[in-house]
């Protein structure tokens, strides 16, 4: 599955700014973020199944400034008041490739939009420390969550 930019209005529910496969995520007019999959549409933030975040990986996949260029350009578009980019929801699939992963490929990706990034919590913090515990969890990983947690101490 690749990360799809999007920009158009669903309904009442706000702007799809990506799409990857049947998982949406949605800025909402209220200004929030939405993710919308098999027809079911949830605030981000209190989603009880972790489902939809796993179709959400491959937005890694894609360099980080390109996906940030295109929230701007939507927030731009639709007059949001708020900066989008603010509020979008990065660390918080970023935490669930960290959690969730049984190899290394999408936790290396994440790290590497971390590392151009400067967001980071404690919850990431955490995760970082917990790839050391991570039998799957190859060298090169380890070494970069070593780097990151040193970058951001």
């Amino acid at each position: 599955m690749q990360l799809e930019f999007c920009d158009y209005q669903i309904n009442d529910l706000g702007v799809c700014v990506y799409q990857i496969g049947e998982a949406k995520l949605i800025f909402n007019n209220e200004l929030h973020w939405l993710v919308s999959y098999k027809n079911e549409t949830l605030s981000f933030f209190e989603l009880n199944n972790p489902q939809p975040l796993y179709f959400l990986y491959p937005l890694f996949e894609v360099d980080r400034a390109l996906v940030y260029t295109h929230l701007n350009a939507v927030a731009q578009r639709y007059l949001f008041k708020k900066e989008i980019s603010n509020d979008f929801p990065e660390l918080v699939i970023m935490q669930h490739v960290l959690e969730h992963s049984v190899t290394d490929y999408w936790p290396l990706k994440a790290l590497e939009w971390l590392e151009s990034s400067s967001n980071f919590n404690a919850q990431i913090k955490d995760q970082l420390n917990a790839l050391h515990q991570k039998s799957w969890a190859s060298q090169k990983l380890k070494h970069k969550a070593r780097f990151l947690l040193k970058k951001f101490s």
